[in-house]
Formats: structure tokens, sequence, C-alpha cells
């Protein structure tokens, strides 16, 4: 309940970041951290349902349109007619063990490709080519073990969640670092004495209304020059709460630099 008080208050009264800005980096540490697992939480509940649905789309592709195929000791083997072309939005996919598509395909046809043969896989991305041997994959595996295979890699959402976490703390942090240093500057402007550790505090909490903006923008719809209104927004927040705080302590405060840590 602290929290979602805390949460509430960054954003409504300018007059609470009195209550923190002398606070311990600890406990601020501790708010970012809540304030990104509910950014990740929010966020990434969004991306996994589509991530999930991608899974079923691609689990029913695979089913109906992959020809029965064997792989193992390095070759690729398919069942049926051949070459078999897979048209999707991001490449072409051409199968043919047979030996009658060559990598000349590559010179003849548009957009990105991947050709699969019996003994490699030739990729085309832009300008970019590349081959992989498939003796490089001591694999075997068929048709149907793919398939009951793909619905596991649902599990790996455990393992982006986790670094999404890491990620957006840090970029909470060298955000709120930014904001600290225009903090500096608005103090001088206001004639308050306070330590960067304190206008720290100010600017972690300052990062609540923009955090919020960009989950709803998020989940909605991507908004243009977004990255201009989220700093601008905590740019007010900051001077709102020095302003706040300078008037507790009055102009030329002699506050005592240092961090608390």
């Amino acid at each position: 309940m602290r929290f979602l008080n805390q949460v509430l208050s960054s954003i409504i009264s300018p007059g609470f970041y009195r209550t923190i800005y002398e606070q311990k980096f600890g406990k601020t540490l501790k708010y970012l951290f809540l304030l990104v697992l509910i950014t990740v939480l929010v966020s990434g509940g969004v991306r996994t349902a589509e991530y999930f649905r991608g899974i079923e789309i691609f689990t029913g592709q695979v089913q109906e349109r992959l020809p029965d195929f064997r792989f193992a000791k390095g070759e690729l083997d398919v069942k049926g007619n051949q070459p078999i072309e897979i048209n999707s939005d991001r490449a072409t996919i051409i199968i043919d063990t047979s030996g009658k598509t060559t990598s000349d395909i590559l010179s003849q046809r548009q957009g990105d490709l991947i050709l699969l043969t019996r003994d490699r896989a030739i990729t085309r991305q832009g300008v970019k080519v590349q081959e992989v041997p498939f003796q490089q994959i001591p694999l075997e595996f068929n048709k149907g073990q793919l398939i009951s295979l793909i619905p596991q890699l649902k599990y790996l959402v455990i393992l982006f969640a986790i670094w999404f976490l890491v990620v957006w703390l840090v970029a909470k942090l060298l955000w709120a670092l930014l904001l600290a240093l225009v903090g500096l500057i608005i103090a001088a402007t206001l004639k308050i004495k306070l330590s960067f550790g304190q206008i720290y505090n100010i600017s972690a909490y300052a990062l609540t209304l923009p955090v919020f903006l960009d989950i709803i923008r998020d989940v909605t719809y991507p908004l243009p020059y977004f990255g201009v209104l989220y700093w601008l927004v905590g740019i007010v927040y900051v001077y709102l709460a020095i302003k706040a705080v300078r008037e507790d302590n009055g102009p030329d405060s002699e506050e005592e630099p240092g961090l608390k840590v």
C-alpha cells in the first residue's frame, strides 16, 4: 500500500517530494524496481499474449504447410514433389533436397530468401548471403518431433522477462541520472542548495508519470516524438518538486551536500 501511495502522490502532489528527497538511495532503488516491475507485468503481459498467439499460428502453419521430413546425420530428407515454396511477410522459403534448385536462385528472385537443400541452408537478407552446412547441427528430428517442440518456446518468456526487467531498470536509473543533471541546473536557478543525491531521489520519483504514459503508449498506439514528451514531463516534475522543497527551506538554503546511501 505504501508503494501505491507513493505512486499516486508522486503524480498529483509536488509537496510529496519534500518527504523523499532526503531518503536513502536504497529506498529510491526499491521504488524504481517496483515501478519497472509493473512495466514488465503490463507491457510484457501484452507482448506475451501476442507471442503465444504467434506460436500457435506458427505451429498450425508448420503442420499444414511443411511436408513430412527427417533431419539426421547432417542431411535433410523431404517427402513429396519439390521444390516447395513457402511465402511469408518476411521471407520466401524454398525447400529442395532433390538438387534441382541451386544457389543460383538467389540472384533470380527478389526479397529475402531462404533455400534449404539436402546438406545446407542458404539465406539472403538484403545483400548479405550466408551458408550454414547441416553438418554443424548435431541433431536428429522429424516433422512430428518439431511440432511437439514448438510449444516449448513459450518458456522463453521467463528468460525474456528477466532480461527486460534488468535492462529497463538500468534504463530508468540512467534516465533519472540525466534528469538529476537537469535538476542541478534547476536548483541553482531557484537558489536552493541540494546535493546530487537528493536531486537524484527527486528525479527517480519524477519518472513515475512518464513511465505510466509509456505503458499506455506501448499497449495502445505508438506516438511520434514520445521520447521528447517523456523527457519534458520528467523535467516539469523535477522543477515542481525542487520548487516545493525550496518553499520549505527558503532560497539560499544551507542544505549540506552529500549522498545518503
